[in-house]
């Protein structure tokens, strides 16, 4: 299971063999670090559910913060009991805006792909829009930061039709 970075109110199942108590050990490692006891684990069998069956929940509230800098991380959840086989839970911390964070270079000067990554589209849009740009009655161009012209397209008017071919390398 996947589980944003951050959150603290999320659950996992386990199974356990009929007639375990609800005294549980659970050790944490995220990350590849050493096991470390849970303070306060809270796990509830699930109501409703045959008691010979034994399915049971483990709230995830403890060390579920990633290190700085990181997109994911792995954390595992052992958790024992006398009588039963260890169960490890094993899931994945994930930070969504670490992609959204991640500074996007600007485009070198090249015909933009018909089939372009997420990034490249973006940053041909946001070059297009933030750059110097020059139209004149022949071409359209797109810059640099620096003031270089990375893409231009032919462009008409004939009064009636305003065309613009595609943006290829100057």
């Amino acid at each position: 299971m996947r589980i944003e970075n951050g959150v603290s109110d999320q659950v996992v199942y386990f199974l356990v063999a009929p007639g375990i108590t609800s005294d549980f050990t659970v050790n944490r490692s995220r990350n590849g670090s050493v096991f470390v006891e849970m303070t306060t684990p809270t796990v509830v069998e699930l109501p409703g559910v045959s008691p010979s069956v034994g399915v049971y929940r483990l709230l995830l509230d403890e060390d579920m913060t990633m290190d700085s800098g990181n997109s994911t991380e792995s954390i595992v959840f052992l958790v024992q009991n006398d009588g039963m086989t260890d169960q490890l839970l094993e899931h994945e911390l994930f930070d969504s805006s670490f992609a959204l964070d991640t500074v996007i270079p600007e485009l070198g000067v090249a015909t933009p792909a018909s089939t372009p990554t997420i990034r490249t589209a973006l940053m041909l849009l946001y070059m297009a829009l933030r750059n110097k740009r020059d139209t004149t009655a022949a071409v359209d161009e797109i810059h640099n930061n620096a003031g270089a012209v990375i893409a231009d397209a032919a462009v008409s008017d004939d009064t009636v039709t305003f065309s613009k071919a595609k943006y290829v390398a100057p």
